[in-house]
């Protein structure tokens, strides 16, 4: 084993770790303009910090927690925690996993070549934007919110390789973020004069909670979701708090409804399919239930609710914006296919590839709706493949790996499939909103998915542990299908 420099190894990483939360903490004390009450939010600041160098997940846990309050509007101190939490508190966290990773002090992941392809592809798109960009100092800025720190969230949880009770940490976290953000969902949309202006969301037409995004707000829900049901579903007994968790569930779907999002229905309805194969004596019937008491009660509670979603499935508006911003995008791709027309560019040059499409107009809307198609058209066909080659990579070996996942335990094939449903339903309302431009939240979520697929089928390797034989190439020996080869020879 090589030899560690001193300041990296364990005990002395630990007895650093209050002076790095200092170091953390105090550029954010340059973010205050004046000596007001604001100066009070830095001491939870620096706790926080603590916290997150003892355990480097805990910071992905608070960055769920609080920054869904912080994404649209601030309402108080907002510099300070879009600063903190979003900006040093990841990266931070990061640099710290990597710390310890380098000290040894944690088991060390098995890359897979998809991996490589995500810096290829930072790599080409920070030198498109020195190279090309009109303004790269800003345009680095939102490069750097909208993808390099999602990016850092998927090899954080990587390094960490989070194992079953670092996953049931999430669980608190999930029932929170969907209680408050379905509470403030519904009094928007029946008592919105209960909320802050910036909570109000799109009043009497969509729910959005804390987001400015139906499609941020539904992904997000979803994916918590996920946590509590994969829970509830691998305990041997139902008890009191795993029916609970299942309402919740629940209650996060009855959200994906109320979102009004044609986006957000199509990937609910994808996810909720899936769940009919995973979960069918479960989801079958409470399915067929809740349709059967939404009919009964839609003409007498929900009528209005009803109406609105009917009028929302058929306007034609806001369909026909996209197919005008869909073929000027595509336009744009064949004007430039393979490095497009330059990073943040697409509101510049948009216009003028929009023409009418038969009998849709034209419409002063410049966004594509789509995310895909707006890195096609921004940065060109290289760059689009960069973006979706891991999440290949990932789907291919998780077919591989299907039949060697165990069928027990909160780390089962059936929570592999979960996680792809939540990347099933991210790619759904992406392709009627562009995600990357204009909620980073989402994207992050959609990284934070691929991260737990990756540490699910690529397993750490344990220290000390070499590689099987000849026939095991590709895994290490502690991988699962190791193990039931091994346990098949035995």
């Amino acid at each position: 084993m090589l030899s560690v420099p001193f300041w990296l190894e364990e005990d002395v990483v630990r007895r650093l770790m209050p002076f790095v939360a200092c170091l953390i903490a105090a550029p954010m004390a340059l973010l205050l303009s004046d000596g007001t009450w604001e100066i009070l939010v830095l001491p939870f600041l620096i706790v926080g910090a603590v916290v997150i160098c003892y355990s480097p997940l805990y910071a992905i846990l608070i960055w769920i927690l609080i920054f869904p309050y912080f994404v649209r509007q601030p309402l108080f101190a907002g510099a300070i925690f879009y600063w903190g939490l979003h900006r040093l508190m990841i990266m931070g966290a990061l640099t710290i996993a990597i710390l310890q990773l380098l000290s040894q002090a944690r088991p060390k992941p098995r890359w897979y070549p998809g991996e490589l392809i995500m810096l290829m592809f930072l790599g080409f798109m920070a030198a498109g934007i020195l190279i090309r960009g009109n303004d790269p100092v800003e345009l680095l800025r939102h490069f750097f919110d909208r993808l390099v720190v999602p990016f850092a969230i998927y090899f954080l949880i990587r390094i960490l390789a989070p194992a079953e009770r670092d996953l049931r940490k999430f669980l608190p976290v999930a029932v929170v973020t969907i209680v408050i953000q379905a509470g403030i969902g519904l009094i928007s949309w029946f008592v919105p004069s209960l909320l802050p202006t910036v909570w109000t969301g799109e009043e009497g037409e969509r729910v959005v909670g804390s987001f400015a995004n139906a499609a941020t707000y539904t992904s997000t829900l979803i994916f918590l979701a996920v946590f509590l049901l994969n829970y509830a579903m691998s305990r041997n007994k139902r008890s009191l708090l795993e029916t609970g968790y299942l309402l919740m569930v629940g209650l996060a779907f009855l959200c994906v409804f109320l979102s009004f999002s044609r986006g957000s229905w199509l990937g609910g309805l994808l996810v909720l399919l899936g769940l009919c194969v995973l979960y069918p004596r479960l989801v079958i019937p409470s399915t067929l239930v809740m349709t059967l008491v939404g009919a009964i009660l839609g003409g007498i509670v929900f009528s209005r609710e009803l109406d609105w979603a009917s009028e929302r499935l058929h306007h034609d508006a806001s369909a026909e914006n996209r197919i005008v911003g869909a073929m000027a995008s595509l336009q744009m791709a064949v004007e430039k296919p393979w490095f497009g027309w330059g990073y943040g560019t697409y509101d510049q040059h948009a216009i003028d590839f929009k023409v009418p499409v038969g009998n849709i107009p034209v419409r002063s809307e410049s966004t594509s709706h789509n995310t895909y198609l707006t890195i096609l058209a921004e940065d060109g066909i290289l760059a689009l493949i960069l973006y979706l080659a891991p999440v290949a990579w990932l789907f291919v070996r998780s077919l591989k790996v299907w039949k060697s996942l165990p069928t027990e335990g909160f780390l089962n094939r059936r929570w592999l499939a979960l996680l792809w449903l939540c990347v099933l339903d991210h790619f759904a309302v992406s392709s009627f909103m562009d995600m990357i431009r204009f909620n980073l939240f989402g994207t992050n979520i959609f990284w934070m998915a691929l991260g737990l697929i990756a540490c699910l089928v690529y397993p750490t390797r344990k220290p000390g542990v070499k590689e099987s034989a000849a026939d095991c190439k590709e895994w290490s020996s502690d991988c699962f299908e190791c193990a039931n080869s091994e346990a098949g020879s035995a």
